[in-house]
């Protein structure tokens, strides 16, 4: 017979933060051991853009510890000063597609909604980007391979390749790379 969770309001929640940085620990020790990359064209884009002065944010709704094993893993261990904006669960505690995260994030960094583009890969993240008013552009994953985005800039398989993008990606480059990010930015938000 399964065993049942304890009935105590208190108990449950003490039981659920253990489990939650036990998830946390695992997280870390598969990305430690390398079994989790960087997604295809994430560390290329970040050059692209650190070599162009751009100011970088990370708007997320999963923990701080996530998010540093992840990095510090695949970017070194200076990774925070790649962001001026670092937001997480714990600053904004409510879920995407609630767009408290990208609010905070574009008050952090002192600017407005259209002059940001987020990048994101599930509905929610979509929704929570939209309902901030921040221009998006969605590479599906393998956790949402059909994420639709209505008013997306741009929606396609991955930044490590230009095929099978909407709108179409220019055939001069082997990925997606900041100059064809702000083509499309530009071609949906003229100035």
């Amino acid at each position: 017979m399964p065993t049942r969770g304890p009935t105590n309001p208190h108990e449950r929640e003490a039981l659920a933060g253990r489990v939650h940085c036990r998830k946390n620990e695992f997280y870390a020790n598969i990305v430690a051991s390398g079994a989790l990359p960087l997604r295809e064209g994430v560390r290329e884009l970040l050059e692209d853009c650190e070599r162009a002065d751009l100011r970088m944010g990370i708007v997320t709704t999963t923990s701080r510890a996530n998010v540093e094993a992840l990095l510090k893993t695949h970017l070194g261990t200076d990774w925070e000063s790649k962001f001026e904006a670092i937001v997480c669960a714990r600053e904004a505690p409510r879920k995407k597609p609630d767009p408290q995260a990208y609010l905070l994030a574009l008050e952090v960094l002192q600017l407005r909604s259209h002059e940001v583009i987020a990048m994101e890969d599930s509905p929610a993240g979509v929704a929570a980007a939209q309902a901030a008013g921040v221009p998006v552009i969605v590479t599906r994953s393998h956790y949402f391979p059909a994420v639709k985005a209505d008013g997306a800039l741009a929606i396609g398989p991955s930044l490590g390749r230009c095929e099978g993008w909407q709108p179409t990606a220019g055939a001069h480059s082997k990925r997606i790379g900041l100059e064809q990010i702000i083509r499309w930015y530009e071609r949906r938000c003229p100035a």
